[in-house]
């Protein structure tokens, strides 16, 4: 996602159909329901805190690929919890 933190998603498609920035939050949600309004099947993708507090303390994407394979790993790693 680059600088651009939202994305609209084609739901069927995944294709990025509009994106901007966190500060742009409330333009986003409008852009998707004009969307919606056009009969599209619409997701608002955004980062998580622990991928904004990356972004701002200068993570690269590479960066970012690792903190998630980490992330994911250690919900895997624990079978009975409720993080399933």
């Amino acid at each position: 996602m680059g600088n651009k933190l939202f994305e609209i998603r084609d739901r069927f498609s995944q294709q990025v159909l509009y994106s901007d920035v966190l500060e742009n939050s409330e333009l986003v949600y409008k852009k998707a329901v004009e969307y919606e309004q056009m009969g599209l099947d619409v997701e608002i993708v955004s980062p998580g805190v622990s991928e904004q507090l990356a972004r701002e303390l200068g993570a690269t994407e590479e960066d970012l690929e690792k903190l998630k394979k980490i992330i994911s790993y250690e919900i895997d790693s624990h079978e009975d919890s409720c993080c399933k």
